[in-house]
């Protein structure tokens, strides 16, 4: 039986994240026993993994009290105990080769002491999303433990390389970065945009495959716990409906080019469109935030909903879904009963697109994961750049999403024809692994 540790990069705050990782570990049951880690609350991530065994992240490892030992003992510098891999970097100048630059302060033996199931696996699975600045440290560690310690077979997908993310992340980091993917054993890319990407960033290497999300191979829920769970959430699903799925960490991540201001500028568009939309068709509308933080301590999807509700007039057909304790199966299946969908979120557009539902994304065009996906799904011309978005008139971004409402019967035609070239490319990473091994 093939033994994977699967690795995901990210915590499952995200519903975007969870989708990929439940859908993949589904999948990946489906060959043999898995070991399954990602950041985050081992709380929060066991209840949505019950059914496999659950390992800490290799972020966790370089808080281990161990392997702080060995860092401060190599550099005498207290800094480590908080930033050990910013340490890292900064004496990264890309004149070492990387086993010379881990080794010294990282051992095998000591890592299989800490963590013993990490050298007890067949083949390493990175589900790896998308290269983004704010989570480089943990893109890193994820990969460096399994190839270059174990020297594991390692996979990653489904993968995007974002063009915002790599330009602005500094360049010793992007330059290990290079290194490592070149040494992976395969990384299946999710979209052409970032394929191209990748071939132009590390150059036109053997181990670099087209596929698509694995979020389109999630499974369907049976109708009936669906009802019950809308019925205990007190959603009332009522047509003709559009969820919305607004978005928060762009504008903080990428502060220098979005910024808070421009976050309720467009909450502000946004309310305004929902409120025509209700008037000239209407409309339920449903608000499915797909990143709730548990401890509400930062700008999450749930408060910028709540942001755009409240300034809306047409409050009494609007509907705030509380989607923490859900599951992706049921968010699936909440999108699925819907007559349409506007989104700023990737993975909300690919669980109602897999359904065939309607929708219009709104994502930054330089985003290669969305736009590469919007264009494979074949609904580019309900494509929004956010910037565009941002500047445009109200008036004119209403246009573009009422047309696109109205259109919705031949969107779920062209969904009818693209969608199922995608579930198959979805399955081409799960039948390479097996001859990898």
């Amino acid at each position: 039986m093939l033994k994977t540790l699967t690795i995901g990069v990210v915590s499952i705050v995200g519903k975007g994240d969870l989708a990929i990782y439940r859908a993949s570990v589904d999948r990946l049951k489906n060959i043999g026993r898995v070991s399954f880690c990602c950041p985050g609350d081992y709380t929060f991530t066991s209840y949505f993994f019950p059914d496999v065994k659950l390992l800490p992240h290799p972020l966790t490892l370089t808080q281990s009290k161990n392997l702080i030992k060995i860092f401060r003992k190599k550099a005498k510098s207290k800094i480590l105990e908080r930033e050990p891999l910013k340490f890292l970097s900064k004496m990264y100048d890309g004149s070492y080769v990387l086993s010379k630059f881990v080794s010294p302060f990282i051992t095998k033996t000591l890592v299989s002491r800490e963590f013993p199931e990490f050298s007890d696996m067949d083949v390493a699975v990175i589900l790896g999303h998308t290269l983004e600045k704010s989570e480089m440290a943990s893109y890193i560690l994820s990969y460096l433990y399994p190839k270059f310690l174990f020297k594991k077979p390692t996979v990653i997908f489904p993968f995007s390389v974002s063009e915002l993310g790599i330009k602005e992340t500094p360049s010793r980091i992007t330059s290990l970065l290079k290194i490592i993917l070149r040494r992976i054993d395969a990384i299946f890319v999710r979209e052409d945009l970032s394929y191209k990407y990748l071939i132009k960033v590390i150059g036109n290497r053997k181990n670099i495959f087209k596929s698509a999300d694995t979020a389109f191979l999630l499974s369907d829920m049976p109708q009936k716990m669906v009802n019950s769970e809308t019925k205990g959430r007190k959603v009332k699903l009522e047509k003709p409906s559009v969820a919305v799925a607004l978005r928060s960490d762009y504008f903080l991540t990428y502060s220098k080019r979005y910024g808070i201001n421009s976050l309720f500028l467009l909450l502000r568009k946004i309310a305004k469109i929902l409120d025509h939309l209700i008037s000239d068709y209407n409309m339920h509308i449903y608000f499915v935030p797909m990143t709730i933080n548990p401890n509400r301590s930062v700008i999450d999807d749930l408060y910028v909903s709540e942001k755009c509700a409240e300034f809306m007039r047409n409050i009494e057909k609007t509907q705030i879904v509380d989607t923490l304790w859900m599951n992706v199966y049921q968010i699936k299946s909440l999108l699925e009963h819907m007559d349409f969908l506007i989104t700023m979120r990737l993975h909300a557009g690919i669980l109602a697109a897999s359904k065939y539902v309607p929708l219009l994304m709104i994502l930054p065009s330089k985003d290669n994961k969305a736009n590469g996906i919007a264009q494979r799904l074949g609904i580019k011309d309900y494509f929004v750049d956010l910037d565009y978005a941002i500047k445009a008139e109200p008036e004119k971004l209403y246009l573009m999403i009422s047309e696109a409402f109205e259109k919705r019967d031949i969107i779920r035609e062209i969904l009818k024809e693209t969608v199922p070239k995608e579930k198959k490319l979805a399955e081409f990473p799960i039948k390479v692994l097996k001859n990898l091994v």
